[in-house]
């Protein structure tokens, strides 16, 4: 090892120290007293016209994360609301289908009921040319009479 009046130096296994300068190097963190700045493993924190310390930095990053975790809870909460009334759809739209007539069926029921609709018009015609048939023997219709209420009849003959 060099000794100098200015200069002390001694090296350790990567550790330099110097006091001439008054500076410190260990494993790539370097203390400066000079300038006032210190860096490690590439963060620089400057003391002089801008200067914001490590805490104030890590409140305002908290900050801003606090703010986000707000906003997140909200949309969670909005996705929880959409689920439920989802879910609840899904229920109604499950009971109206199984509710709901089909075409099929709802065809063939009106296809029933107008059958037993001409049913009960057939049955009704006869009782009325009965009718009319007995009134034209007792002579109360006349055979013009008859002809007429012919044509008003609901239904076409079947003979």
């Amino acid at each position: 090892m060099a000794e100098q009046n200015t200069t002390l130096e001694e090296k350790v296994d990567g550790l330099v120290t110097t006091v001439g300068d008054l500076s410190q190097t260990v494993d790539g963190l370097v203390t400066t007293v000079g300038d006032l700045s210190q860096t490690v493993d590439g963060l620089v924190t400057t003391v002089g016209d801008l200067a914001v310390s490590m805490d104030e930095l890590a409140r305002m990053i908290k900050g801003g994360f606090d703010a986000v975790d707000k906003r997140f809870d909200a949309v969670e909460k909005d996705v929880g609301q959409l689920k439920t009334d989802v879910s609840g759809l899904k229920t109604d739209v499950g009971y109206l289908k199984s509710q709901m007539v089909t075409k099929e069926y709802l065809d063939k029921k009106l296809g029933d009921l107008w059958g037993d609709v001409i049913v009960l018009f057939r049955k009704e015609d006869k009782r009325v040319s009965g009718i009319v048939s007995v009134l034209e023997e007792k002579a109360v219709f006349s055979s013009a009479d008859v002809q007429q209420l012919d044509k008003l009849r609901p239904l076409v003959v079947i003979d």
